[in-house]
């Protein structure tokens, strides 16, 4: 019984390394069909990447802005304004 366990999960792996193989071979066709007709399929996800980054990094900048702000609109702390020093005491409002 082991054998015929061992049998089929053999055959199951060849199917899907098949499978993996005809995939593969199926994506670098359609690729070299789509740059064919003309279309930089590198530069159209490299400026989706780009996008992405930049996004994120809008992103990211807006919630260290938030989270410097405090909940109550106010900087409480003075580390990120470049006067120049290097304290972390709370700034104090009149």
């Amino acid at each position: 019984m082991a054998e015929e366990v061992y049998t089929a999960r053999r055959g199951a792996s060849v199917v899907a390394w098949i499978a993996l193989v005809i995939s593969i071979i199926a994506l670098i066709i359609a690729w070299m069909a789509y740059n064919r007709t003309g279309a930089d399929l590198e530069k159209q996800i490299q400026i989706q990447v780009e996008k992405g980054i930049n996004a994120a990094e809008d992103a990211t900048q807006d919630a260290s802005d938030a989270v410097d702000a405090g909940p109550d609109g106010v900087d409480e702390d003075d580390t990120d304004t470049g006067t120049g020093t290097d304290t972390t005491e709370p700034t104090t409002q009149p």
